[in-house]
């Protein structure tokens, strides 16, 4: 399975999409089983994964797997543009 999206990814490493997505955003942390887990699958570090920020997490992402698309927020609907 080829990794190229923050979705696949959070597949990859048995993650619930949503948690991923605030884990990488530094709203949430992985427990350390789960981060250990990870770093199995992955390679990086546990430090990273219970310490790191956002943009470390993202940064050590693509070295392992290459570019990821990840999320980027949403885009403003019609009526948020306008104001």
């Amino acid at each position: 399975m080829k990794i190229t999206t923050q979705k696949s990814l959070s597949e990859r490493l048995g993650i619930d999409p949503a948690l991923f997505s605030k884990m990488l955003k530094g709203k949430k942390r992985l427990t350390a089983s789960k981060a250990a887990r990870v770093e199995h699958i992955t390679g990086i570090g546990i430090r990273i994964w219970l310490f790191g920020k956002p943009e470390e997490i993202r940064r050590e992402l693509e070295r392992v797997y290459g570019r990821i698309n990840f999320k980027r927020g949403r885009l403003p609907g019609k009526r948020e543009a306008k104001k």
